[in-house]
């Protein structure tokens, strides 16, 4: 898992230097360049611990032979994987300690070879995305950093959840109020800035009614009237009353995982579908 986050990573600051480029094709083509040289220098790394024999620089036979080693070692891998999920295996400690020790040797190379064909998706991605024109391009673009964004976010969710189970998304975000403040507009800020995280820019007045009805960020602030508590510091207890929020004297406590889960659902395109029915925020599919 680590290994392919590694990958979105990588993907994902190229996508994002893509997009802010003032020549988007240039870009893609100096993209394509550097992963090119990324694959030559994987293919040497994977020679030098596979077939140190093999003469260099790497003829496109050798490379070939190589390439299918690697595929016999995967294959091979994956097998040891298999077996290894046997309870069966454990009344032959020798036979199990065997099967680890090839596993350990057989896990470099394939992680590189896994790499070398990721790096060979990410040339043939770019290439394609050469092909389109001006305006498919720059949708295309902002599709695959979004993709590209909420990859990277499930991953680290997973890696957290696996390496770090006490962790998970509890935490909170903590706002003291200020002269001026009311809870609608702590609310839109917050919005504003998760969203300005995600490289999407909420218009000022967004959370305004249109002609009378309200905006899908209207609905989406009403909603998270839910995912919050107000604390009052003269009284030492949870306040219900919302509204009643004095300077200094509360502060807004957010339930930041529930917000982010809740969140990470929305795509700004179909904002406007959000519906809120005064308890259940409907988010569209897509």
């Amino acid at each position: 898992t680590y290994q392919r986050y590694k990958t979105v990573l990588q993907e994902k600051s190229a996508a994002d230097r893509t997009m802010q480029a003032a020549d988007p094709r240039q870009q893609i083509r100096e993209n394509i360049a550097a992963l090119k040289e990324q694959r030559e220098d994987t293919l040497e790394n994977l020679r030098q611990q596979v077939m140190p024999e093999m003469a260099t620089p790497v003829t496109p036979e050798d490379e070939d032979r190589l390439l299918e080693t690697l595929r016999e070692m995967e294959k091979r891998y994956l097998e040891t994987e298999e077996r290894l999920k046997d309870p069966a295996l454990l009344d032959d400690p020798e036979a199990y300690q065997a099967l680890v020790r090839e596993r350990a040797e057989l896990r470099k190379p394939v992680a590189g070879f896994r790499a070398y064909q990721e790096t060979l998706a990410q040339i043939g991605e770019q290439e394609t995305l050469l092909t389109l024109d001006d305006e498919t391009l720059t949708a295309e673009l902002r599709d695959r950093r979004e993709v590209l964004r909420m990859t990277r976010n499930d991953m680290e969710d997973q890696m957290i959840t696996r390496l770090l189970p006490g962790l998970g998304v509890h935490f909170y975000g903590i706002h003291v109020v200020r002269p001026g403040d009311n809870i609608w507009d702590i609310h839109f800020d917050f919005l504003k800035e998760y969203f300005g995280s995600r490289e999407i820019r909420i218009e000022p007045r967004a959370d305004e009614p249109v002609r009378g009805i309200s905006t899908g960020v209207g609905r989406i602030l009403k909603f998270s009237e839910n995912m919050v508590y107000i604390y009052n510091l003269r009284e030492q207890q949870l306040d219900m009353d919302l509204n009643m929020i004095h300077p200094r004297s509360k502060i807004v406590i957010f339930n930041m995982g529930e917000a982010f889960q809740l969140l990470e659902q929305i795509d700004m395109r179909n904002i406007h579908e959000v519906r809120f029915d005064g308890e259940t925020l409907w988010i569209p599919a897509g």
